[in-house]
């Protein structure tokens, strides 16, 4: 069906991409999600950012 996927008897049109970005060092582990509408000229939406300070033993 493309870009279409039948969901409870109602067609839902994906518009959204997303992507994900991994940054591991000694210290910290980084991950972030970002969004951009497909149909739409507008800048990339942050979705989530998170980071985990890694404990060194």
């Amino acid at each position: 069906m493309g870009t279409e996927t039948l969901l409870r008897g109602s067609v839902l049109t994906v518009t959204r991409g997303f992507a994900a970005g991994i940054d591991i060092t000694e210290g910290a582990l980084r991950l972030a999600v970002v969004s951009k509408r497909w149909h739409a000229n507008r800048p990339v939406c942050v979705e989530r950012r998170e980071e985990v300070c890694l404990n060194q033993a």
